[in-house]
């Protein structure tokens, strides 16, 4: 059981959200809409917070999320179905890169146990903003590199 404290809630799960489903937009190009958006990530965060109190193995609640993503985009932000799944999973994936990366710079970088920093809420949050600003500047390089290969097709055309 992953079960989040409040702390947690507000001060992890609502800016990954956030990133999340402003990522969905980003990599599917799809207009953006505040209102949509915004329900989005309430609700994606309102079930990745039931989903991470349910006694499951782990990893199982990323499979979870990643079809609740998915639905949210397809129902909520209006995204196809293809470019849902292709972003969702694109999303966990350099999501779970930046935890990977972030995990190793705690451990070997700052030499902090990784048990004692999983068990205390305020080091979790704390130790865990390096992997969300990893996961923004990922995904603002990747945009860059799609709108620029836009832009070389555009100018051959």
């Amino acid at each position: 059981m992953l079960k989040l404290s409040f702390l947690e809630l507000i001060f992890r799960a609502i800016p990954e959200g956030a990133i999340i489903f402003w990522a969905c937009y980003i990599l599917s190009k799809t207009k953006f809409q505040l209102n949509k958006y915004l329900l989005a990530t309430s609700l994606y965060v309102l079930i990745a917070y039931i989903v991470r109190s349910l006694p499951i193995i782990l990893g199982i609640n990323t499979v979870l999320l990643l079809g609740v993503m998915i639905i949210i985009n397809v129902n909520i932000n209006k995204i196809s179905i293809i470019k849902s799944i292709n972003t969702s999973v694109c999303i966990i994936i350099l999501g779970s890169i930046c935890e990977v990366i972030n995990m190793l710079m705690i451990k070997y970088l700052f030499k902090a146990n990784l048990t004692y920093v999983s068990s205390n809420p305020l080091l979790k949050i704390i130790y865990g903003i390096p992997s969300l600003v990893l996961l923004v500047l990922l995904i603002i390089i990747i945009n860059a590199i799609l709108n620029k290969n836009k832009f070389k097709k555009e100018e051959i055309a």
